[in-house]
């Protein structure tokens, strides 16, 4: 197989072949891959004339480096992207989380709250002259509090999945190949 040293491809299978390896971010000896080390240097982490790492595909998608209309540009070696977002309220289209209520009065209310019944109400009992007012929870108890997730700000900050929709490879770097010479 030709490849140039230092060159990534995708395999289907769970091996680096022969004089690849896979891109993990591991670190590796300047003195025992020179050529390769010579091409990328210390571009994605080690000490320099020492380790160097190679770059680190695990759980990344690839891009490429450059610009072009309408592209942020990206730079060779650098990280970005996160597999997990936090959203903000700021970040949340306007929506409303509507408190239903009705104030029919007894013998006409339904017992206890559901989507179309009272958060309170007064009822007169039969020949006492007296109103008594009853309080629902969301919970469906009388005389409690409310619930005020019901109503109050919703989320915990917690992140949601970012990943788009993937088929897992192994990316590989070849350590020992041609030793690629630019285009002039």
């Amino acid at each position: 197989m030709d490849a140039y040293t230092g060159e990534i491809r995708a395999f289907g299978f769970n091996f680096p072949p022969q004089n690849w390896a896979l891109c993990d971010g591991s670190l590796r000896n300047v003195n025992q891959y020179q050529a390769l080390y010579s091409i990328i240097g210390n571009l994605y982490g080690g000490t320099v004339n020492q380790t160097f790492a190679l770059p680190n595909l695990l759980g990344r998608a690839p891009m490429g480096s450059g610009t072009g209309p309408g592209l942020t540009p990206r730079t060779l070696a650098t990280s970005t992207g996160a597999p997990t977002v936090a959203l903000t309220t700021s970040q949340m289209p306007v929506h409303n989380h509507g408190l239903t209520a009705n104030n029919a009065t007894y013998p006409n209310m339904a017992s206890g709250p559901g989507t179309t019944t009272a958060l309170s109400r007064v009822m007169v009992p039969n020949g006492t002259g007296a109103s008594v007012a009853e309080n629902f929870s969301s919970t469906g108890g009388l005389d409690t509090a409310l619930n005020s997730a019901a109503i109050g700000v919703q989320g915990n900050g917690e992140a949601h999945n970012n990943v788009q929709p993937i088929q897992v490879l192994n990316f590989c770097i070849c350590l020992d190949g041609y030793y690629p010479v630019p285009a002039s």
